[in-house]
């Protein structure tokens, strides 16, 4: 390219993350929108609060977001999110069904919804924001941008998640009302990182052997059923462990 004056310039804004194509990028959600439905007061604000109590606590109009992904790319993102949003939230054509430890919804779009919550690990880990510093995904990172710039779902394991919630309705209610940032802890010799998205807790092992594991433990089936299980006394004791670190940090704000 040549500017008015006969001479090359080249522009330094960085390609589209997904696709690499040297597209305008747009301020892209790391999380997507639908998520952060149960946050918004009636103004359509949420409150940002960090467990650093040097960390002040922001007012913000909608989620975090930064320059990330080209039109073209945030549409195709977009039909996952759609489809996922519809599956959480109750689509009619699916079959939900009550069973023990949780209840299970069959009748899903398997690669929709698994490039879905492929998508939210990449994005958590692709992003430059300080509040997913904990996903650090290594080789993986490019091995996800190929999967789903390819539109691949690939197996059940092949990134999988795993969906639970709460075991106390008291928690599931106040939880609800609320998302974490993502941590990295560890299962065996896997990393895991834990998002916290309001009543539900996603669970993503990442490392080079995650076809080892039973696939049990992954929420989504290739048959297209999804099992969303009772986290148990190990989810009530993050969650209580969570909870106690943003009291502690708004107290200390307080005293400042």
């Amino acid at each position: 390219m040549f500017d008015g004056h006969g001479e090359s310039s080249v522009s330094t804004e960085p390609p589209c993350a997904l696709c690499q194509k040297g597209e305008p990028l747009r301020q892209s959600h790391i999380l997507p929108e639908f998520l952060y439905t149960s946050v918004y007061d009636e103004n359509h604000r949420f409150l940002q609060v960090s467990t650093d109590p040097l960390e002040p606590s922001v007012s913000r109009p909608k989620g975090l977001y930064e320059p990330m992904l080209c039109s073209g790319c945030e549409t195709r993102l977009s039909v996952w999110e759609t489809y996922a949003s519809g599956v959480l939230h109750g689509g009619p054509e699916l079959r939900y069904q009550m069973e023990a430890g949780g209840f299970v919804i069959r009748g899903l779009d398997y690669p929709r919804f698994k490039l879905f919550g492929m998508s939210l690990l990449w994005r958590a880990g692709r992003s430059r924001r300080p509040e997913f510093d904990a996903v650090s995904l290594g080789v993986h990172e490019e091995r996800l941008r190929r999967m789903l710039d390819a539109e691949d779902p690939g197996r059940a394991a092949d990134y999988g998640f795993t969906i639970v919630f709460p075991p106390e309705r008291q928690a599931q209610e106040l939880f609800g009302q609320a998302l974490g940032p993502p941590q990295r802890v560890r299962y065996h010799s896997h990393h895991v990182y834990r998002f916290l998205l309001g009543v539900t807790i996603w669970l993503f092992p990442v490392s080079s052997h995650m076809r080892e594991l039973d696939p049990i433990l992954f929420s989504l089936s290739e048959d297209g059923s999804l099992r969303i299980r009772n986290g148990g006394q190990p989810t009530l004791d993050f969650l209580v462990r969570f909870g106690a670190e943003i009291t502690s940090a708004n107290r200390t704000r307080g005293k400042a």
